[in-house]
């Protein structure tokens, strides 16, 4: 699990950052926008990876099937939490 969350760290930290600097070359002088999307990247990141290696492993305590947790639970799970964090983020940095 250590192992996963220091992977989502970086795959995160990297697709925000990359993703924010093509929001402000793409529409300049949003940048409040683009640190919403970044931050919520990240975030969506981390939580996915953690999510997806920790549903299986749940699974296996429960003497159930791990590839059953795999492809539709975690990808429920992983959307409804996307957004709420998108729209946190948005309605704290962008005052909506």
């Amino acid at each position: 699990l250590w192992k996963e969350l220091r992977v989502s760290v970086v795959v995160g930290a990297v697709l925000a950052a990359v993703n924010y600097v093509r929001l402000i070359i793409t529409y300049p002088g949003n940048e409040a926008v683009a640190l919403t999307v970044a931050l919520a990247l990240f975030a969506t990141v981390v939580m996915a990876k953690t999510i997806g290696g920790i549903l299986p492993i749940v699974a296996k305590l429960f003497r159930a099937d791990p590839a059953i947790m795999a492809a539709p639970l975690i990808t429920t799970i992983v959307d409804a939490f996307s957004l709420v964090i998108y729209f946190s983020i948005a309605t704290r940095l962008l005052a909506i």
